[in-house]
């Protein structure tokens, strides 16, 4: 499959994460493990060390506050007194960041000793200093959602939650109202929630994937001051869910929430309808007769989504949204965008969007990788038009990527295109449209890029006399 990049680097943010997320991981659940353990950096500082292979030490850093980072996987669980680690874990005043293996939960919690589970999650939330969780390869045993509000509940100086290669599940027993509402109370007050990451993650279908999802959503979006919520699905693969399925319900959700800066919703394919919910969001709130910006259109930075539409002609309903948010939004810097396939007008109107969008940086455009690449519209003489002629007005996007592209044929068109990207990331052509700015600091600029003529050569062919003003700086 070919990729082409319209940038300095040779992928997108985003789809480098997928890359060290998804490929090349083992299916089988040793494996995993292994891999993970060879990936852990190692620390010589004895304050910082994760933990140690001997059970009898691991209790005794805990409870002479000598560890701020614990893992608990089951390669360190052997012989351990489950009644001296939770003491251990009770006395300790310096733990900082916790990872729990599922393997550990699944091999001995669950099998030794059932019962001590929930006193296991509460003595972890009680940690005075915890201010980070890792929750990883929750495979066999799924985490439940009311486990997790354990801890939640009692760690108020939590900041960031992660989980990766998990299965999310719900106890199916428990479906009363109150319930619900105690989710969307649990972290009403949480002040200090900062972070949401959740890559390569499955909703188990037990009560409901569905069900599972609302609940799962009810309680990140009840954050008060969450930043970043990051929904990252696994490809679908035996025993695993489906994508998720995203409703306008989860849209309100979303568009609620006052200090969101980063979102990915990737985990769900989003339909128009979904898509224009959002989207309406991020530029105005409507309030009686009036309309004015919404909270989360003033604060998100970073938004990736997926259009779940089965041809190009369903989805030009999100696209004429998205373009849009472009032409209206002051504050979005990075968009992904993930689609089937884009037909000609799909890209000619993104292009045209962006003729005068100051904040937009990077724009990642990912498309279904079985799609054939030699018949993609980048390769319409149109298209390419549209792409230069917005970048000969737009000053500040600095990325421009997709996964449907090809050098073959363009490689002219496609080296004025990265020129262009790479001189708006020195901020050079910006210089030249500010009327507050003077000379001297543009060629501040072109000398610090002394080696690249070429941008001086783009100066001088939009203004002759540039060299010939104020000539007594020489």
């Amino acid at each position: 499959m070919a990729q082409t990049i319209f940038s300095r680097t040779n992928e997108s943010p985003h789809d480098r994460l997928d890359r060290f997320l998804f490929e090349g991981q083992a299916d089988d659940r040793q494996q995993r493990q292994r891999q993970w353990q060879r990936q852990q950096p190692s620390f010589s500082n004895a304050t910082t060390t994760r933990l140690v292979t001997s059970s009898p030490c691991l209790l005794e850093q805990l409870k002479c506050n000598q560890i701020q980072e614990l893992q608990l996987s089951s390669t360190q669980a052997t012989n351990l007194d489950w009644q001296a680690l939770l003491q251990a874990i009770q006395q300790n005043r310096s733990v900082q960041t916790v990872r729990v293996h599922g393997f550990f939960v699944d091999q001995y919690l669950l099998t030794s000793n059932p019962t001590m589970v929930d006193m296991f999650w509460k003595a972890l939330g009680k940690l005075p200093r915890l201010k980070e969780l890792h929750f990883l390869y929750f495979l066999d045993a799924p985490l439940v959602l009311e486990s997790l509000a354990e801890i939640l509940g009692l760690a108020k100086n939590l900041e960031k939650v992660c989980f990766h290669d998990i299965q999310l599940s719900l106890d199916a027993t428990n479906t009363s109202e109150n319930n619900k509402q105690h989710y969307d109370l649990l972290l009403a007050r949480h002040s200090k929630l900062k972070v949401v990451y959740m890559t390569k993650i499955s909703v188990s279908s037990r009560g409901g994937s569905n069900r599972n999802l609302d609940s799962w959503m009810q309680l990140w979006t009840s954050a008060p001051k969450l930043q970043k919520l990051v929904l990252q699905m696994s490809r679908p693969s035996a025993g695993r869910s489906q994508r998720l399925v995203f409703t306008q319900q989860h849209m309100d959700r979303l568009s609620q929430m006052t200090c969101l800066k980063v979102l990915d919703i990737r985990a769900a394919d989003l339909n128009n309808a979904c898509v224009e919910h959002l989207m309406q969001s991020l530029t105005t709130k409507t309030s009686g007769t009036t309309k004015h910006p919404s909270l989360l259109g003033v604060t998100l930075k970073d938004l990736a989504l997926n259009i779940n539409e089965s041809t190009t002609k369903d989805q030009a309903a999100s696209i004429l949204a998205i373009c849009q948010v472009l032409e209206r939004n002051t504050t979005l810097e990075t968009l992904h965008v993930g689609s089937n396939r884009m037909d000609e007008s799909d890209w000619i109107s993104l292009m045209q969007a962006l003729h005068y969008n100051r904040s937009l940086k990077a724009l990642h455009l990912h498309q279904d990788e079985h799609n054939d690449s030699e018949n993609c519209a980048i390769h319409s003489a149109r298209v390419q038009e549209a792409i230069l002629d917005m970048l000969r007005r737009n000053c500040y996007l600095t990325s421009l990527y997709s996964t449907d592209m090809s050098n073959s044929g363009t490689l002219e068109v496609f080296g004025l295109v990265d020129f262009y990207l790479q001189m708006n990331a020195t901020c050079i052509r910006r210089l030249l449209l500010d009327i507050n700015v003077n000379r001297e600091q543009i060629l501040d600029k072109l000398f610090v890029h002394a080696d690249r003529l070429d941008y001086l050569y783009h100066i001088l062919r939009g203004n002759p006399l540039f060299v010939l003003q104020d000539s007594y700086y020489y």
